[in-house]
């Protein structure tokens, strides 16, 4: 009996080491990926990373974005959303002088900020694999 137990409690933490492996890799490689890249305003020469950040800026002047392409407005919500934590919730103004002050800073916070939630949903996704699948 304490075998079959010990062989589920090895068999739990493998289920999870072989559940956050591919999250930590998949946030890893995209940080290493944006380091070798270089600064956004370079990066592939196709990337509009500063429109998006503009859009953020925009937000949190309750402004309306100008452009709202792919991936548009959920982009923008989120970096928004960053910007004013990395700010401390500071003042519209006061965030947009600080913003325009260091940009790259700012997309480095955003771009983080995605790589995250992105390794999150890769964590939930397998997750309700193994939940529904077993």
């Amino acid at each position: 009996m304490a075998d079959s137990e010990q062989a589920k409690s090895e068999g739990a933490v493998w289920t999870w080491v072989v559940l956050v492996i591919l999250p930590v890799l998949h946030l890893a490689s995209a940080l290493i990926l944006r380091t070798d890249g270089g600064p956004f305003w370079i990066w592939h020469a196709i990337d509009p990373s500063y429109f998006y950040l503009f859009n953020s800026v925009n937000l949190i002047n309750l402004a309306t974005p100008e452009a709202v392409a792919h991936p548009g407005t959920p982009v923008h919500s989120i970096g928004a959303l960053v910007l004013l934590a990395v700010q401390g919730f500071a003042d519209a103004d006061t965030i947009t002088e600080r913003v325009f002050a260091d940009p790259e800073a700012h997309l480095r916070a955003i771009s983080t900020a995605l790589y995250v939630i992105n390794a999150a949903g890769l964590l939930a996704v397998g997750l309700a694999a193994r939940g529904a699948l077993g």
